[in-house]
Order: C-alpha cells, then sequence, then structure tokens
C-alpha cells in the first residue's frame, strides 16, 4: 500500500466503540513506535507526522533499513504460526524490539487489546466483492453490539490502527474506495514491482476474516490485564469472572 498523505487520530468518536477503537490507535502509537515499509518507502509515516526524515538522515537511514528489514520480517512471519494468545505476545515483543510493523502486525495488537477490553474483535483483509480478489490490507473488525464477528453490516467497525482510522464499516470501506483508491495492491502480488488497483465505481470492497480469532479464556484475560495495564482503556467492556462459590453438604 502507497501513502502520499497523513492522517491524525480524531478523538471525538460518535459512539463508545468508536472511541474505544481510537483509544487503541494512541495506545499503540505511543506506547509501542514502530515504522512500516509501506509507509517509510513513500518516505511518510502516518504514524510519526512529526518524525519525518529528510536528505541525507533519510538516505541513510533508507540504507539501514533494507539490510535490516528482511530479517526482522522473517522473525515476525513466524510468530503467525502460533494458534493462541502467544501470537500477540510475541508480536509485542517483537514490535517493541525491532520498531517495525506493518497493517497485519497492527491490526493482530488491536485487536489483543480490544479482547483484553471485553471486545470480540478479529483481524480481516479488505476484499473486492465483484471479483473475489483479497486486497493486500488488514484491519481489526468487531461489531458495536460487541456479537462476533461474521460479516460486514451496519453494526460492524473497522479499526485500522495502521493509518489511525477507526468508524463505522459503511464509513471507512466508502473512504478505502474512494481517499485511498489506488492505494492498494491484491494480496500475494504485493512486491515492489506490482501495480497498485484502481477499484471500478459498481466494484464493493468488503472485508474477510483473515484467520479465525484467537480466544481467550477469563483466565488468561485477567493474568494479561495485569501484565499488561498500559493496554487497559477507559471505555472498556470487560467484566470481572464471576467467583465460584463452592457449598458443601454433609451427610445426615
Amino acid at each position: 500500500m502507497k501513502i502520499e498523505g497523513s492522517n491524525s487520530v480524531n478523538f471525538k468518536a460518535r459512539c463508545p466503540e468508536i472511541k474505544a477503537g481510537q483509544d487503541v490507535c494512541h495506545i499503540l502509537r505511543t506506547t509501542y513506535p514502530n515504522y512500516s515499509i509501506s509507509k517509510l518507502n513513500k518516505r511518510i509515516d502516518v504514524m510519526h507526522t512529526k518524525n519525518y526524515l529528510v536528505g541525507e538522515q533519510y538516505k541513510k537511514f533508507i540504507r539501514w533499513w533494507n539490510c535490516k528489514r528482511e530479517k526482522k520480517f522473517d522473525i515476525m512471519c513466524d510468530t503467525l504460526l502460533h494458534s493462541d494468545y502467544k501470537l500477540y505476545e510475541d508480536t509485542i515483543k517483537l514490535v517493541k524490539q525491532f520498531k517495525v510493523a506493518d497493517c497485519g502486525q497492527a491490526a493482530d495488537l488491536s485487536a489483543f487489546i480490544l479482547k483484553l477490553n471485553g471486545y470480540n474483535a478479529t483481524t480481516a483483509n479488505l476484499k473486492i466483492k465483484n471479483s473475489g480478489l483479497d486486497i493486500d490490507h488488514a484491519v481489526c473488525v468487531f461489531n458495536k453490539s460487541n456479537k462476533p464477528f461474521e460479516k460486514v453490516t451496519k453494526d460492524t467497525i473497522i479499526l485500522d490502527s495502521w493509518l489511525g482510522e477507526c468508524d463505522f464499516a459503511t464509513n471507512i470501506l466508502k473512504k478505502y474506495k474512494e481517499q485511498y483508491n489506488g492505494y492498494f495492491k491484491i494480496h500475494g502480488l504485493s512486491g515492489p514491482e506490482e501495480p497498485f488497483i484502481t477499484i471500478k465505481p459498481d466494484e464493493q470492497i468488503t472485508t474477510k476474516i483473515w484467520y479465525k480469532g484467537i480466544e481467550i479464556n477469563s483466565k488468561h484475560t485477567k493474568q494479561l490485564r495485569e501484565k499488561y495495564p498500559e493496554l487497559i482503556i477507559k471505555n472498556s467492556k470487560y467484566k470481572e469472572p464471576e467467583k465460584v462459590t463452592r457449598r458443601f453438604f454433609g451427610l445426615f
């Protein structure tokens, strides 16, 4: 994906759930600052709009980056082999260590933070509904009602922390088609030489679950909340698990 401008996170949310998503954007931007290959190649880092690298400083950084990025991302891709919440913890470690994250890592961490705060969030990639082609961009999705996400409805919220955007899916998908049209590549064909695609007026963008959401049971959720207090947001839906009272009945 190419980026030619920057987006600031708007914290004037219209509903608590969108505000929660915007809080997640803020956490990722401040707690786990990182760079993205896609952004750096355009000399723009959306998450660090005040930290542009110019002139020789930029050239030196890109030379260093090109030497390191392959190794870093190879390591990060290995974390996708996990099928439990360790995926999220390993991603946190790698983002903190290497200061690297693309849309996939941003979507995973967004889902993790929302899960710790009681939201049924998962990750998904964009898809052109008409042709069935998968777009090379991942996002975090959840429903305002907090019902498990299955498909896009009027209830669906898309959290794109990589861009610093959070809104109802109907608004975000329209923005992808209009404001970001020509900014995407097809998944699997996203190399430097591959062309960006233009989404036609009669084509629709939707989302497709990237992989089944990783569930975190109540015991582990509580432990992870204690381990990562910096990931707790104000608009949390989290509820402490009820304590089970055991009753012992004697024999009479």
